[in-house]
């Protein structure tokens, strides 16, 4: 996401395959906050100040209708984050992860499954815990790891990372979903060697194993474009989320305060208030309650009739139709390359 307007791609991205939250890796963003839009909302956990920017990084993308619902967003490192929702019947907590590549050092690897462990011990253990991400994991189709990931992994032996997210899924009484579900062999690919043919399954999804049957599918999407070479893996959850109805309290008006400088308004305004307040007393005997609400009176009626409401402005995106149109032609480019290339 360090590239201008790809926030807004893949959050059209999520609008077009009707995904309610979008677990992310590699967002490569510094610090950790939250980005608010009209559509949807934006959760992420960087590199911490000092460290070096531009590398991992987590997130997630929410739309606006389960935004309410949003319990708590911890961001753990630069490599995991945790969101939490209000469900109907449990809450359920989502943790992203990003997990050090297959060469890298043991002892990277160890600290990182160290967190992930201290992350998921933390959870409620009634709610749904559901883990998603990028292991850069090859999970096999090995007997001994058939109960904990199933039998329909693309690759049929495990590497060093695969070996570690079996033994991790089997320690904390977790299933592996993404490699549990019959399909064809392009909807199990998550990554694409750059410069080949070549796609593997590094991106997996792991639910506690008490709720695995709240999720019924899982599978890649090939034809999401973000100029990634990792593919969207979509999700389906068989779980309620809570309604949460908003509770309306009184909404604040934003007076025209400007027009106050004027010394003309100026002095109207303070007239009216005047008149008003003269207005309202009804005696010498008044508390002091009365007395607030007549000067709070006084001073709204003055405002209403002097000042007036701000007008309302919002804020002017720049991710126009312009924009969409570029990103339209080069999904059509892409297509027709990866037309090409199966000739």
């Amino acid at each position: 996401m360090l590239q201008i307007g790809k926030m807004q791609e893949v959050a059209n991205e999520m609008a077009k395959y009707k995904i309610d939250l979008m677990a992310l890796q590699e967002i490569r963003w510094a610090n950790e906050g939250k980005i608010e839009k009209p559509q949807y909302t934006l959760f992420y956990s960087g590199s911490a100040p000092g460290r070096r920017t531009g590398l991992y990084g987590t997130g997630f993308m929410i739309n606006k209708k389960i935004k309410s619902t949003v319990m708590a967003f911890e961001p753990v490192n630069d490599r995991i984050s945790m969101i939490r929702l209000k469900g109907k019947f449990c809450n359920i907590t989502i943790v992203t992860a990003y997990a050090p590549i297959e060469d890298a050092d043991a002892e990277d690897k160890d600290i990182f499954y160290e967190s992930l462990s201290n992350v998921c011990e933390k959870v409620d253990r009634y709610d749904t815990l559901i883990l998603m991400g990028d292991f850069n994991a090859k999970v096999g189709r090995e007997q001994h790891v058939v109960n904990i990931a199933g039998k329909y992994s693309l690759h049929e032996v495990c590497n060093n990372n695969g070996q570690r997210i079996c033994q991790f899924a089997d320690e904390i009484s977790m299933k592996i979903k993404s490699t549990a579900f019959e399909r064809k062999n392009i909807y199990k690919g998550t990554w694409k060697v750059p410069g080949s043919g070549i796609v593997n399954q590094i991106e997996h999804v792991l639910v506690t194993t008490r709720r695995a049957s709240s999720i019924i599918d899982v599978r890649s999407c090939r034809g999401a474009n973000c100029d990634s070479d990792h593919y969207l893996v979509r999700v389906t959850v068989r779980q309620r989320i809570s309604n949460i109805t908003k509770q309306r309290g009184k909404k604040k008006i934003k007076w025209n305060t400007e027009k106050l400088l004027q010394p003309t308004v100026k002095e109207n305004y303070q007239e009216k208030i005047q008149h008003h307040l003269f207005h309202n007393v009804n005696s010498q005997n008044e508390t002091i309650e009365n007395m607030t609400e007549n000067i709070e009176k006084a001073i709204i009626s003055a405002a209403t009739e002097i000042v007036g409401k701000a007008p309302t402005q919002r804020n002017s995106e720049w991710f126009d139709n312009e924009c969409k149109d570029a990103i339209e032609i080069k999904n059509e480019a892409r297509k027709k390359m990866s037309k090409q290339r199966r000739m």
